[in-house]
């Protein structure tokens, strides 16, 4: 077991302070049985990915943003990797050491937030890279997503307009124009002084092993 110490903790994504940050592995495995009466497998495919959340400030200005068009031809994991994390935790560790990571990864989910009007704003990223044994292509899909007008998500093509909002008796409640469609790009609002905002984005990636 391992102890991750916050205060000495480096963590980004292309150079954006992290607030928080976790991550992990899955093995994805995969196993072919045969009926020759054993548990033992025929077939065992692992296909390893290594997965990371992190929650960013945004910094004054904007931070970045980054293009999610569809792929329209055989794209390698490298070329869908559009963002650099790094995670570099300072631990005490019995019994071994905890690597650091330094990558090109993925990111499949994004959200975006300011709910306090004092308050930075936050952007949450999802992100994903296979290793070991990596796809020969990743195919990015079409990306889709919600915001509201200064989120910093931008559509194209037919977009949807909707409200949601919510409020118990007695109290004060929220509500907010959204806007609802396939994403272009997302990342880097610049929300002036006084504004809430929220989005969300998720991107479909297939990979291939051809």
């Amino acid at each position: 077991m391992g102890l991750v110490i916050g205060y000495g903790t480096i963590a980004n994504i292309d150079g954006m302070c992290a607030a928080n940050v976790s991550w992990g592995a899955n093995p994805n495995t995969q196993r072919l049985y045969c009926l020759n009466g054993t548990f033992s497998p025929f077939i065992t495919i692992t296909r390893p990915t290594m997965n990371v959340n992190m929650t960013v400030y945004v910094p004054s200005g904007g931070g970045n943003n980054y293009t999610v068009e569809p792929s329209d031809h055989c794209t390698t994991q490298d070329a869908v990797a559009n963002a650099y994390v790094n995670i570099t935790p300072s631990y005490c560790v019995v019994g071994g050491s905890l690597p650091a990571i330094h990558q090109k990864m993925i990111i499949n989910s994004y959200s975006v937030s300011r709910d306090d009007y004092q308050l930075p704003v936050q952007e949450t990223y999802g992100l994903i890279r296979w290793v070991e044994n990596p796809p020969s292509y990743v195919i990015r899909g079409i990306a889709e997503g919600s915001g509201t007008h200064n989120s910093g998500i931008s559509f194209s093509g037919t977009t949807t307009d909707a409200t949601q909002g919510s409020v118990s008796a007695g109290g004060v409640g929220k509500a907010d124009f959204i806007i609802m469609g396939a994403v272009r790009s997302f990342g880097g609002p610049s929300i002036p002084a006084g504004e809430t905002a929220q989005g969300s984005v998720s991107i479909p990636h297939t990979p291939l092993w051809i």
